[in-house]
């Protein structure tokens, strides 16, 4: 499967939101693509440079992807990739953001006074509590086991936004915006144990004050529950 942007939109066609800033280190579009298999998707890359923003007509779901940079340091593409979220919302597309995308559709349509440095940055593999009875978590009480890699969280959400999940360091883990289909997971279910840790020793080598919390993270088992394909399969079954 190819980026694609001259075919008719067919029933279903997802738009990825890369917001990835150094393809040798992270590149969230392969992630995502294994997820969603033979579904037909297109990307578009405003940390790369692109500046043409696709209309909502030409996609049915939109995916908002991670990025190594932190959303409390303004980049000049966070406006434009803002816009795209807040049409999607207005044309009633389905929006689901990893991580920085989480943290990007909030800050879209709440604004930068919900987000904040974590107390306690998650990097490795860590169980998230589910505490409500709401899909795509589908019941409270579940412990999913998914790979982090955060040093920024969402914090305080209004009334309307429905917290999913949680840790004991992070008390917005993922969200529903009220009765519509936007939702947000700070850790990352698209990213395979493999694919974690080749991220993680790529951070510390580029950042050394990471690498103690990389090395502790490493040490310790990679378990992943496999709740991206979960997750996908509900956001695709979502009507547009």
């Amino acid at each position: 499967m190819t980026d694609s942007a001259s075919r008719p939109t067919p029933a279903r066609q997802v738009l990825l939101l890369d917001l990835s800033v150094d393809p040798d280190l992270y590149r969230p579009t392969e992630h995502w693509q294994s997820l969603l298999g033979d579904v037909p998707w297109r990307r578009v890359h405003l940390s790369a440079g692109e500046t043409t923003l696709p209309s909502p007509a030409s996609f049915t779901h939109l995916i908002v992807t991670g990025s190594e940079a932190s959303i409390l340091e303004e980049q000049d593409w966070y406006a434009p990739a803002e816009d795209l979220v807040r049409q999607a919302v207005a044309a009633h597309r389905p929006v689901l953001g990893s991580c920085f995308g989480h943290q990007l559709i909030v800050r879209a349509l709440l604004g930068p006074e919900h987000l904040r440095r974590s107390r306690h940055p998650e990097l490795g593999w860590f169980p998230v509590e589910t505490i409500a009875d709401a899909a795509p978590v589908s019941t409270a009480g579940r412990r999913i086991w998914m790979f982090c890699c955060h040093l920024d969280e969402v914090f305080d959400l209004p009334p309307g936004w429905q917290v999913l999940a949680r840790t004991p360091d992070c008390a917005v883990h993922a969200y529903r915006l009220a009765d519509q289909p936007v939702w947000g997971v700070q850790a990352h279910p698209e990213i395979t144990p493999t694919q974690g840790a080749a991220l993680l020793r790529g951070f510390a080598d580029k950042r050394s004050d990471l690498r103690p919390a990389v090395e502790r993270a490493l040490a310790a088992p990679a378990r992943d529950d496999g709740f991206g394909r979960e997750l996908i399969a509900h956001f695709l079954e979502t009507e547009a």
